[in-house]
């Protein structure tokens, strides 16, 4: 095992790097007609108001699905207008035109217009070939990434077997694509050794449509079926795969899943999953302490992925 490093160090570290990062923005403000300027007032807004950054972040999400204006008019009505908000700039112009059926061509061009900058942040590209070049581009500028499938929860048998499916594609497509990049010994390993360069992230809700928690074991034996082949696909490709952590109400289904992917013996001894830990829900500390057991029984290391609020 790796010898282990004191808080202090790695509080140090995290400050000086901090510093360094504020001495090389500092100054740097982007002016009023620079398109910047809006994205990082509505930035700032997002940092402000955790509601707004959770729906503005589910509402980039779903966008690239929506194709009539009507559609987009809906989803905007849903996520934006609410009591009470306020929404900076040009964006709050567009969102209240598209939110109205009546002028909501206009509208719903506007704001796809106006999101299009931001969603690019967050939006490798509307299908797996479009993202490869931006996820290059990422690893060239000493960035590493996860991916992750558009879309909300699926609703039907259908819509579930075609994100399966897009799931092994996924794989596939990166594994291939990673193989041509140049090394980068900052983010293609760790203190335990090479890490993958491709990484994704998996959300259960998209795998099975009828996910309940009353029947919390029946969930977990139909989404092993389901789930099992994709991180067997992700070991054999040389793919990390982390599994989301969704709505409160799949919280057990998720974490019960997550145990037994780990311990079936094909995977076993494969370091590259992980999970999330809500860390800012009282079970928090608990789901933590079980995680630390599991990894234990299993013998084998694998990520926990902190998360301090909704879409942090």
């Amino acid at each position: 095992m790796p010898e282990e490093i004191s808080e202090t160090v790695i509080d140090d570290e995290i400050l000086k790097l901090g510093e360094e990062l504020h001495r090389q923005i500092k100054g740097k403000v982007p002016r009023l007609f620079n398109k910047n300027f809006w994205q990082g007032r509505l930035m700032e807004k997002m940092m402000e108001d955790s509601s707004l950054r959770t729906d503005l972040l589910r509402f980039i999400d779903v966008l690239p699905a929506l194709k009539q204006p009507k559609q987009i008019s809906g989803h905007v009505r849903e996520y934006f207008l609410k009591d009470g908000r306020e929404i900076p700039g040009i964006l709050s112009i567009a969102v209240r035109a598209a939110a109205f059926d009546g002028i909501s061509t206009l509208g719903s061009a506007t704001i796809r217009k106006s999101v299009a900058g931001l969603a690019g942040r967050f939006i490798a590209g509307e299908d797996i070939q479009s993202a490869l070049p931006n996820l290059a581009a990422l690893h060239k500028e000493g960035m590493a990434f996860t991916a992750d499938l558009l879309g909300e929860a699926t609703v039907s048998d259908a819509e579930a077997d075609v994100y399966r499916e897009r799931y092994l594609a996924l794989i596939d497509a990166l594994s291939a694509e990673v193989e041509n990049w140049n090394g980068d010994e900052m983010i293609d390993g760790d203190f335990f050794g090479p890490t993958p360069r491709a990484n994704i992230s998996l959300k259960i809700s998209a795998m099975d449509p009828q996910l309940d928690p009353v029947d919390t074991r029946g969930c977990i034996d139909r989404l092993k079926k389901f789930v099992l082949p994709v991180f067997l696909r992700a070991k054999e490709k040389n793919v990390f795969i982390n599994v989301d952590m969704e709505q409160w109400e799949l919280n057990g289904i998720t974490y019960g899943l997550f145990e037994e992917i780990a311990k079936h013996p094909n995977l076993r001894d494969w370091p590259h999953i992980g999970i999330v830990v809500q860390a800012y829900l009282k079970k928090g500390r608990d789901n933590m302490e079980k995680l630390l057991s599991l990894a234990r029984e299993r013998g084998t290391p694998f990520t926990v992925r902190l998360v301090k609020g909704a879409y942090w």
